[in-house]
């Protein structure tokens, strides 16, 4: 492959969109232009290193073909639109064997589908067994579509990757929970506030592993309480160490004790 074709396969690999099932977003618009078009085949078509992916198709039948039978591969060649009004007259295709054989296809018109890069994956393609062109207006519609069937994949990627992300974040949370809870040291994260009025420090546990609990003989129902209230003989040093770590974000390492726990 030469590097615009590298460039391309690798730019496609990115959507992990071939040979996925049909999905009705994009049978939708393959329908749609058709319909629009008045042609009896229309083709979403992704264009790999040795065949081409249809994602969705109308009036053909299957998913796929070879390249080298690809009227596509000479699609991307073009700037933006390649319209073939008679597949028979025209050298680059007269020798095509879904020209010269079944299905007998005789008119050709497809629309690239472009990355925000700039970058060429495929078609959005319309086909007719008789010879025939497409007025402006329809060109347009297809040019307007194409970029609906970009912006399809380019959601359909999103979600992909948003899915992939929360997977990653359950695992990592997963193995962070487990290390947590296994450790016998005690861990709390705890939300320090000072309240205006009086400028009191008070604070409440957020999370603790286990080891907290049976090391401070807090009681697991304390978390969300704040200590003030919860446990109000709680001796003070308590909250100005932890309101001196909130206040300057230095670490300070201390053992106490407590006559209320």
């Amino acid at each position: 492959m030469n590097d615009i074709e590298t460039q391309r396969v690798a730019a496609l690999a990115c959507y992990e969109v071939m040979d996925t099932p049909r999905e009705p977003s994009f049978d939708e618009l393959a329908d749609l232009t058709a319909k629009l078009c008045d042609a009896p085949i229309a083709v979403i078509n992704l264009i790999g290193a040795d065949r081409q992916f249809f994602k969705a198709e109308v009036g053909l039948g299957v998913r796929e073909t070879p390249f080298d039978s690809s009227f596509c591969s000479r699609a991307i060649l073009e700037d933006e639109f390649l319209i073939v009004p008679d597949m028979t007259q025209d050298h680059r295709f007269d020798r095509n064997p879904l020209v010269i054989g079944e299905p007998h296809i005789r008119f050709y018109a497809g629309v690239l589908l472009k990355t925000a890069a700039g970058v060429t994956i495929g078609t959005l393609c319309v086909l007719d067994h008789r010879p025939r062109t497409l007025t402006p207006l329809q060109q347009e519609t297809m040019r307007v579509l194409a970029r609906q069937v970009m912006a399809q994949l380019d959601l359909r990627r999103a979600v992909r990757e948003r899915e992939q992300q929360y997977e990653a974040a359950q695992e990592s949370e997963t193995r962070y929970r487990t290390l947590f809870d296994s450790i016998e040291s005690g861990f709390c994260l705890a939300e320090v506030v000072q309240h205006n009025a009086d400028g009191l420090i008070d604070y409440r546990i957020t999370d603790a592993n286990p080891a907290f609990y049976r090391q401070t003989g807090f009681p697991e129902a304390i978390r969300g309480q704040w200590l003030r209230e919860a446990v109000p003989d709680l001796e003070e040093h308590w909250f100005e160490t932890y309101g001196h770590v909130a206040r300057t974000g230095e670490p300070r390492r201390f053992e106490e004790g407590s006559d209320v726990l």
